[in-house]
């Protein structure tokens, strides 16, 4: 699992690279159109997981050309630990699938389930937008919400935002754009990388 960390920040640390006067392996489109003072990341569901982890080590990690991330947005994350909360179910937790995965994608995370890549609190970014499905079928929701809680609690600087669509389930806008829930939060998403 480590990989798929190391991964994700060889890819931002690609893009940011273009800031420099020769990066390597170009691309001339970002060279062309990028605004490398306005970087967001984000992701959905396990992606999540991945900015929230690329954004902490963003936190205390330099990347090329000075290039600072502005805002992560976390689309229904993927976050987890050792005991149910909320809607989770404590009875069989360690069995339960999101707790198989990740203990398949890492079986020797240092903490096994609270391993901060997947139980985390401490964003590295100056904004950050959580969203959640009110009917969640894989009970992501309650650790969300409560990760929002967290970062709002902890003393960060920056501006964390929640938002709760109550009647979807898992990562709905993924299966029809058009509808006026997934319309509601691509705006969302919108205001927030250009506000």
């Amino acid at each position: 699992m480590d990989d798929a960390y190391h991964d994700s920040w060889a890819g931002l640390s690609w893009v940011a690279s273009h800031a420099t006067p020769n990066p390597t392996n170009a691309d001339t489109w970002l060279i062309t159109h990028a605004d490398f003072t306005k970087v967001f990341i984000g992701g959905d569901s396990s992606g999540d997981n991945l900015v929230h982890n690329v954004v902490m080590r963003a936190g205390v990690e330099d990347l090329p050309g000075g290039v600072k991330v502005v805002g992560a947005y976390l689309n229904h994350p993927y976050l987890w630990g050792s005991k149910g909360i909320g809607g989770e179910a404590d009875v069989g937790f360690e069995k339960c699938a999101q707790s198989l995965i990740w203990n398949f994608a890492y079986p020797d995370a240092p903490g096994g389930l609270d391993n901060p890549m997947i139980n985390p609190l401490a964003p590295g970014c100056s904004k950050m937008l959580i969203t959640v499905a009110g009917k969640d079928h894989l009970k992501f929701r309650d650790r969300a919400v409560l990760y929002y809680e967290g970062v709002e609690k902890s003393g960060w600087k920056g501006k964390v935002t929640l938002f709760e669509e109550e009647e979807e389930d898992h990562v709905y806008f993924l299966y029809d754009l058009e509808t006026d829930q997934s319309k509601r939060l691509i705006k969302i998403l919108v205001d927030f990388l250009t506000n």
